[in-house]
């Protein structure tokens, strides 16, 4: 007994365990005493339990080497359903505008109408639509979506706009489409559609999350960082369609990943269709992405039959992009307006290709006066919008987590130098592209910075970062002896930790 006791506490994971179940327990009883909610011991003790249950899962599953897409499941499921059940739809940013979007689409609206002479976009929707979630955090908010689960739709119908939602593409509310049409088959309140919806969109980027892992022959840690960070968490059950964005954006790396790396037969007929499928949808989750597709010059020409198929299938997609972009930016135009005062993108344009220079030294004075907030809003401090903050303490732990796993060389994969620069510079013209699209259509002219951009939208994109700076291992054993300074076992207790913190936080705001 007390040998196998010493085992234990000379292995690093107890520590972990206790750690992260202390600063767990600590602030969910913080949390719960500054917001004034009762039986806060009851209810410390409960989170207290689902964490260990589902760490002692976790590591008696590790230990028979379980796949991690597996292992992912285990803490993504019950972590989504926790924030289905305590984020209420329309608390996450700019919900309710995505719900009416997406429940236009299944009304037949796939493009917006300008409905008056000051460019309102939107479609006729039921009357009522904008109070039919809760928006806001707030003493109550439970029992008041509880109340509307029972709603009726009503029969009456007046416009609402939702012009920055009309700018999206139908496509990209699939996942929503689906949830809302079967609500509707239902005969479903709008409150209770939403939750279809939200449902729906969490399953399908779950299933993109899990072949991702699956597929990507490195990195895994890092998907599973990235897929279980509380800002990636809530949008995937959320009713926006950054859910599919960020579930795309990682899997088209993770299958081209696989198809350069691991993959050695030819592709097959669906395979290819895979290809076009996934960089038809990106481009229309958001047209700053579509310089992923650039990664399909990485898988070689063996899995297409020959140079020649290669390129002209490279070829076919191009033209299909261009054509397909091209028509809904004509479309999408007409539903630009000056979001915020001061906006001009006319003369935004103008400015940057009058003055390239100036513009660079507008880039680099945001990440000198943003900074910090961008990496706030990717790694789930700033929750909802932006209404649930975590304590600072977890900023700093999560940013140190975050610079070490994408720095550490635990996971070497022989990346050439030309993949090298393909991965960093398809990172580098999306996060200019990002930022000059906000610049354009959302920071006021003469602004030093660029106003309105948040570290989440980069999400799809950052499995190209360690991909840029892959070490090749120097022999057969170095890679492998290796310890990670930041393990999975980390990563995910950390997550879990997290995450639960964030649900105790939207229980203790809205109950």
């Amino acid at each position: 007994m007390k040998r196998r006791l010493l085992t234990i506490l000379k292995n690093y994971k107890f520590y972990l365990i206790v750690v992260c179940g202390a600063l767990l327990t600590l602030t969910v009883k913080h949390v719960l005493s500054v917001n004034s909610v009762g039986h806060s011991m009851i209810i410390s003790l409960a989170v207290l339990t689902v964490y260990l249950g589902i760490v002692w899962t976790f590591f008696y599953l590790r230990k028979r080497e379980v796949p991690m897409e597996k292992l992912f499941l285990l803490f993504a499921i019950p972590l989504g359903i926790a924030f289905l059940v305590f984020l209420p739809p329309g608390e996450s940013p700019d919900e309710i505008n995505h719900f009416k979007r997406a429940y236009a689409i299944t009304e037949g609206y796939f493009v917006s109408e300008v409905y008056d002479d000051f460019g309102h976009a939107g479609a006729e929707l039921p009357v009522g639509f904008q109070d039919s979630l809760v928006t806001k955090p707030k003493q109550g908010a439970y029992t008041e979506v509880i109340t509307k689960l029972s709603e009726p739709v009503s029969e009456e119908k007046a416009y609402a706009a939702f012009n920055n939602t009309s700018l999206y593409h139908w496509l990209c509310y699939l996942p929503q489409i689906v949830g809302i049409s079967i609500g509707k088959v239902f005969g479903a309140s709008l409150e209770l559609m939403a939750y279809f919806a939200e449902i729906v969109n969490f399953v399908v980027w779950l299933l993109l999350i899990y072949f991702s892992i699956k597929l990507v022959p490195k990195f895994k840690t890092i998907i599973m960082f990235l897929a279980l960070l509380p800002i990636t968490l809530q949008e995937a059950t959320s009713l926006a369609p950054d859910a599919l964005a960020i579930g795309l954006g990682i899997f088209l790396t993770s299958y081209v990943c696989y198809l350069t790396y691991v993959q050695k037969t030819k592709l097959k007929f669906w395979g290819i269709a895979l290809l076009y499928v996934l960089a038809i949808l990106i481009g229309y989750c958001k047209i700053v992405y579509l310089p992923l597709v650039a990664l399909y010059l990485l898988i070689p020409a063996e899995r297409f039959g020959s140079k020649r198929a290669k390129w002209i299938y490279a070829s076919l997609l191009a033209v299909i992009l261009l054509v397909l972009n091209l028509s809904w930016l004509s479309i999408s135009s007409q539903f630009l307006v000056e979001f915020n005062p001061g906006v001009d993108s006319h003369e935004q344009i103008v400015g940057i290709l009058q003055n390239p220079f100036h513009y660079l030294m507008v880039l680099f004075n945001s990440f000198n006066v943003m900074g910090e907030f961008y990496f706030t809003s990717l790694l789930g401090i700033n929750l909802g919008a932006f209404t649930f903050n975590l304590p600072t303490i977890f900023f700093l732990i999560s940013f140190a987590l975050f610079v070490i796993l994408f720095a550490q060389r635990d996971e070497a994969l022989k990346v050439t130098a030309f993949q090298r620069v393909i991965f960093g510079a398809t990172f580098c013209v999306i996060l200019l592209l990002t930022f000059t699209s906000i610049y354009i259509q959302w920071s006021p002219v003469n602004l030093s910075y660029v106003d309105g951009v948040q570290g989440r939208y980069f999400l799809p994109v950052l499995l190209l970062v360690p991909l840029a700076i892959a070490a090749c291992p120097r022999s057969k054993t170095s890679a492998g002896a290796r310890r990670a300074i930041v393990s999975l076992d980390t990563v995910v207790c950390y997550a879990l930790t997290t995450n639960l913190i964030a649900v105790v936080m939207f229980f203790a705001q809205n109950v």
